[in-house]
């Protein structure tokens, strides 16, 4: 009679018939010189070890498998335990358990959507081990990941000027049976997206506005991520999604209102620096809100002085993306990352951000176009009351310095201190500046009589309380220009 072993699968029972005659036919020569040597008879080893193979109880949305093994126990007296083998090729194998006397082994950690070959020795007190038994295998079943829900965004940024690769951005809406929605930025195009996933957590998406775009989803093992690749028939990017971390029982500690400047940095003695590139001599700014539930929400104008919003979420290592639209049907976008995080004396945060402005014949300013890198500087705001003021949050006294947006020169004015209640400060030489600094945004805004043409031109911007200082810019002629608000004596 045949000796059968089973293997176990999800509650199924199927059988596998090996041989115990063929067995120990193959392995009787072998044994009998062996044991000859040892002046001992094995009935054991002739009769062949028979294995069980049952496949234990295993989680499927894990990357790895357990299982249970069992056998016959040999007859011999002398036998002093047994030895398990199993690797992922049949007959050679890359582990081995001392299970010592027991014949009942389990092995952990297998990796998921794999084949693994098992087989046992026995060896008795003397050291002598037996020849291996009959081998059985086990495909392990693939891992199927949880079922998710909720909110998931992620960005793929390349942020080089001129560069072929994918400027993308995902945001997804999974019900609970599967069903999702949302939209992807792709440079300065948007399109909807729509689908259901798979049981085993995949989903293509093709769209009918982009016939060459692609997207292909997976669901991360860990239930709180998916894996999305997209490509436009010419580049491919991977945008990892991950689902929001922070919530009112999870707060963010970067949680408050920001004011953040657009353009060139504060240099480390607290100056502005030069713009780079083709972008304007200038400063865009916009104020931030983090809820406590890692929401982002910001609103501002940039440096040509085209308004623009954008909201996001915070992940768990501080940082938020940054992608908006820009110029309407021009496809122009701004994109980055930003982090958000202290140091000391400088900002709250900053980033690297890509502004691509489209040519555009009947735009106010810069109808050429560009393209380039833009910085991000952050200061935490301290709202003031009305009764403050913006003495409260601002040194004095100040100077405006105002440079480009053809002016001849560059023109540096002393200004008044500010009223309590207003906020107003007033140009103490014959530039006739007027500025007011709203105590409960930061925003700066006001006039300059352009010395070129005699007309008031304005002035937009915010205050940046980390350095004490502001930054905008106002409009020219043809060009914007650069607008900062430094203290007359720099802080130590």
């Amino acid at each position: 009679m045949p000796t059968v072993f089973g293997v176990a699968t999800k509650g199924k029972r199927q059988t596998r018939q090996f041989s115990s005659s063929g067995i120990a036919a193959a392995l009787t020569g072998r044994v009998k010189n062996y044991l000859q040597k040892c002046n001992r008879t094995w009935r054991a080893f002739a009769a062949g070890i028979c294995i069980l193979l049952i496949l234990g109880a295993a989680t499927h949305s894990t990357a790895s498998e357990n299982v249970s093994l069992a056998w016959d126990a040999s007859p011999d007296a002398d036998i002093a335990g047994y030895r398990l083998y199993y690797g992922n090729a049949s007959g050679d194998y890359s582990d081995v358990i001392d299970v010592e006397n027991t014949t009942v082994a389990s092995v952990s950690n297998l990796k998921a959507g794999s084949t693994y070959f098992f087989a046992v020795t026995a060896y008795n007190t003397a050291g002598l081990e037996s020849l291996l038994s009959n081998e059985v295998s086990l495909q392990t079943p693939p891992a199927v990941p949880p079922k998710v829900k909720g909110r998931f965004s992620g960005a793929n940024f390349q942020n080089v000027p001129g560069s072929t690769g994918l400027n993308a951005s995902l945001e997804l809406l999974v019900s609970k049976g599967g069903l999702f929605s949302g939209r992807i930025m792709v440079g300065g195009s948007i399109t909807t997206v729509r689908g259901k996933l798979s049981p085993d957590g995949t989903a293509t998406v093709l769209f009918r506005s982009q016939p060459s775009w692609t997207l292909a989803l997976q669901v991360g093992l860990d239930g709180n991520s998916i894996s999305a690749v997209f490509g436009d028939g010419l580049s491919v990017a991977t945008i990892s999604l991950t689902t929001a971390t922070f919530s009112r029982a999870n707060a963010a500690l970067q949680a408050g209102t920001y004011t953040i400047t657009l353009g060139s940095p504060f240099s480390a003695g607290g100056e502005p620096s030069p713009a780079s590139g083709d972008l304007p001599d200038a400063s865009g700014f916009a104020n931030l809100v983090i809820g406590k539930n890692g929401s982002v929400r910001l609103a501002g104008q940039l440096a040509d002085a085209q308004a623009f919003s954008a909201v996001s979420t915070l992940k768990a290592d501080g940082h938020f993306t940054l992608h908006t639209l820009l110029y309407h049907a021009a496809k122009g976008f701004l994109a980055g990352d930003i982090s958000v995080h202290d140091t000391p004396g400088i900002s709250d945060g900053d980033g690297q951000l890509l502004w691509l402005k489209p040519p555009q014949a009947k735009a106010p300013f810069y109808r050429d176009g560009f393209e380039g890198m833009v910085s991000a500087q952050l200061s935490r705001f301290l709202k003031a009351s009305p009764a403050q003021g913006a003495q409260a949050r601002i040194a004095t006294p100040l100077a405006a310095i105002l440079s480009s947006g053809d002016l001849s020169a560059v023109l540096t004015c002393p200004l008044s201190t500010p009223t309590v209640m207003s906020g107003k400060l007033l140009s103490t030489g014959d530039e006739r500046l007027r500025i007011s600094i709203n105590p409960t945004s930061g925003r700066i805004t006001g006039s300059l009589l352009h010395p070129a043409d005699g007309k008031p031109h304005a002035i937009r911007g915010v205050i940046f309380q980390k350095r004490g200082a502001g930054a905008g810019y106002f409009r020219g002629l043809k060009t914007t220009g650069r607008f900062d608000l430094l203290p007359l004596t720099q802080p130590n």
